[in-house]
């Protein structure tokens, strides 16, 4: 009789859990298609590429940990044992400021692309990149970790709640990590697009129109505008969870309590827009997310996949069917 109760869930659990549920298939299959998109297109792999698959990556580490959080559904006992309790909060600190911390790194790489042109590719080598997206990884496993090394509130019997569990200078310190940086961020942005107006308004003021250089500014104009929309869904997405945690800081509410609860999943919505906002602004990952699905339903039908060149980036490639004529020759001599 005690499990019968323990298991049954509301309708609106249901409906939480079915919402989580979509959440995760979304932000898997779309930063899969990311991540192969990467992986296979080679013009694709640059550094900012490789920002651009570690963002898809943190994305993905959060949809694979939601299960998880759908099991508290099914499992209340898991709210009141302190390990688990710690964990389910600290798996979306760890994937969400891993989030945050590469697109911070995009920012930046843009700034360089756009403020150094021509020591570019000497800042910001694929050796720089990589020990940037390590410092990402370590820093928000370090922030991630702090309370499961006991700075935390938890006490046995406590229902297992964010505002309840998490010390409040931790809370405090994890919401400024969500405003501060997408602060510079945007100051970052509005230093670009000042200094690539300038550069545009030069070129034409000289009257030496210079297509390589014109095309490569339109280049760099692209990306950090696909970035500013991205950043943008970030901040929309994070920013009103942050900014009621600063408040409950100051001032608990079981009101905002219960309210930033519910904000948390406007934050996970943030891991499946990015993928549809790279199609949406971006010709390479449309035209690479087209290919890798056509690719991955003629393998469903019995094609082989390693007779189709996944490193062409040229998209107009025909292929020209060469039908052989007739004999002449042979022909006359029989009439």
């Amino acid at each position: 009789m005690t499990n019968s109760t323990d298991t049954n869930i509301s309708t609106f659990e249901i409906a939480i859990v079915t919402f989580q549920v979509l959440i995760m298939f979304f932000i898997v299959t779309g930063n899969v298609l990311v991540l192969c998109a990467f992986k296979r297109f080679h013009h694709l792999q640059t550094c900012t590429g490789r920002f651009i698959a570690n963002l898809a990556i943190a994305d993905l580490c959060l949809g694979i940990t939601l299960p998880f959080q759908i099991s508290f559904f099914f499992y209340p006992q898991l709210n009141f044992i302190v390990e688990s309790c710690l964990l389910r909060f600290e798996l979306i600190i760890f994937t969400s400021t891993s989030s945050l911390l590469s697109l911070f790194f995009t920012v930046v790489d843009r700034y360089i692309a756009v403020l150094y042109p021509l020591r570019y590719h000497v800042i910001m080598s694929e050796k720089v990149a990589n020990i940037l997206i390590c410092i990402v990884w370590i820093y928000a496993a370090t922030l991630a970790i702090i309370p499961l090394l006991g700075y935390n509130t938890f006490k046995s019997g406590m229902f297992c709640a964010y505002e309840l569990v998490m010390a409040t200078s931790y809370r405090l310190l994890v919401a400024l990590h969500f405003i501060v940086l997408p602060v510079i961020m945007f100051l970052i942005y509005c230093r670009v697009f000042f200094v690539a107006w300038s550069h545009k308004k030069k070129i034409m003021s000289e009257q030496c129109f210079n297509t390589s250089i014109h095309v490569r500014i339109q280049k760099e104009m692209k990306m950090v505008m696909i970035m500013a929309v991205v950043m943008l869904g970030f901040s929309l997405c994070w920013l009103p969870f942050a900014v009621i945690q600063i408040i409950q800081a100051l001032e608990f509410s079981i009101n905002r309590a219960f309210i930033s609860n519910f904000l948390v999943f406007l934050g996970l919505l943030n891991s499946v827009i990015n993928p549809f906002i790279y199609v949406w602004k971006n010709k390479q990952y449309k035209e690479a997310f087209r290919k890798i699905i056509c690719l991955c339903q003629k393998f469903e039908t019995g094609w082989d996949m390693n007779s189709v060149s996944l490193h062409n980036s040229a998209p107009n490639t025909q292929v020209v069917q060469v039908i052989p004529l007739p004999d002449i020759t042979t022909q006359n001599g029989s009439g």
